[in-house]
Formats: C-alpha cells, structure tokens, sequence
C-alpha cells in the first residue's frame, strides 16, 4: 500500500479513511446435473488413464478429458458472484449472541451459534451482491441488528433471499458463501472445520472443530 499519510504520525481519523474494508467474491455454480457430471468425470478419468496404459487399448481417457473441459466452460458460464464483505465487529458479536446454540445444534458438535439462525443472518449482513435483505436497506439492516432490543426474529423478517438460499439451495452452495462470509470476520486460519467442508451435508456432524479466538472458547461449527 502505498504511503498517503500527511505526516510520519498519521491520525486516527487518516488511518480511518484510508481503510480498505475487506472482500471476497464466492462463484456458485446454477447448474447442479453438470457439477455431479464434473465430478463423476474427475473420478473416472485417472481410472482410464490407468486402463488405457496397461491393455494398450484405444485411449479413452483424452475424450473424457475433452468433455471434462467443455463442461467445466459450461460451469463457469452458469455460475453467479456473490459478493461479500466485513461487517463491524459490534455488529458480528450482535449476531452471534443473537443466535445462541440450540440443543440440537450442540448436538451435532456447534457449540457457538444456531446455525439455521445465524448462518442466512450472517450472509444477509454480509452480501453486497445480490442484495439479500428485503424490506430495508443493508445498512439499515446493520443497524437493526445493532440495536439494543432487536430479537432473531425481528432479523429473519428482512433476510428472505439468504434464508431461502440457504434452506433451498444445495449445501455446497449455501457454505461456499457462509464460509467466505465468516473468514471475512474471523480469518482463512480460523475457520471451523464444518464451515470449511462446503460440501458436508448440510447439518451434518464434524468430525472436528476450532475454536475461533475472538468469542468462547467452545468448538464452533
């Protein structure tokens, strides 16, 4: 970054408007036939390399891998950005004591948060395309959220659109954008280990967990 700072001892209020809050942009694919065909055809392509080289029979494996490819341009043409980004600390405690764990939740090894509750409310705060609040602004949604006396359900009344995707849509969707919008609170490095498996089945038990350092020292999901 370059330097922009007026003097060697910058103010607090320099330091602020130089800061860059951070981003990070989730692809999910639309089309879930064609990601199933992807991933039977990377299964099966180092099978017929194999068979290929041992019967010196006529290679099957480079057709494989020429459908393999045009699927994977078919995929990329067919998936949509979500863009994600930070949301103020206060806020982001705001929703975790908001959504404490259930029973249930605890039950299958979360120990932090109501998933269901905080998961679509977390993608809601922290998407900035699409849109994924209805009825107010995301920024007045951020101050909902803040406000001393606001319940859960106040919150799900205006989260439609991140209830439904994650709800509806497949698992490995909904995470890929829980996950991206949690490492933007708590880092890469501190993501538990049922957020980073995107493709667990959703609510399904861990097999591990990590403790994020910011809140409890409990295992999270």
């Amino acid at each position: 970054m370059t330097k922009r700072f007026t003097s060697d001892s910058p103010t607090w209020e320099e330091i602020k408007a130089l800061r860059q809050p951070r981003t990070d942009t989730v692809w999910v694919p639309l089309d879930a036939d064609l990601l199933e065909e992807i991933d039977q055809l990377q299964k099966r392509i180092p099978i017929e390399e194999r068979k290929d080289q041992r019967e010196h029979r006529r290679p099957v494996a480079p057709q494989l891998q020429k459908r393999l490819d045009q699927l994977l341009d078919e995929a990329e043409r067919a998936a949509v950005p979500f863009k994600l980004t930070e949301i103020p600390r206060r806020v982001y405690r705001r929703l975790l004591d908001l959504h404490p764990a259930l029973e249930e939740d605890k039950q299958r090894g979360i120990q932090r948060w109501h998933e269901d509750g905080f998961a679509p409310a977390l993608i809601a705060a922290s998407c900035l395309e699409p849109v994924m609040v209805q009825g107010i602004t995301r920024d007045e949604f951020l101050q909902l959220v803040a406000r001393s006396g606001t319940r859960a359900d106040h919150l799900r009344e205006h989260i439609g659109p991140a209830i439904e995707l994650w709800e509806e849509w497949p698992a490995s969707s909904a995470y890929a954008v829980f996950a991206a919008a949690y490492q933007l609170q708590e880092g890469a490095s501190e993501v538990p280990f049922i957020v980073r498996r995107s493709g667990e089945t959703h609510g399904s038990e861990p097999s591990s967990t990590t403790a994020p350092r910011e809140e409890s020292p409990t295992a999270s999901s």
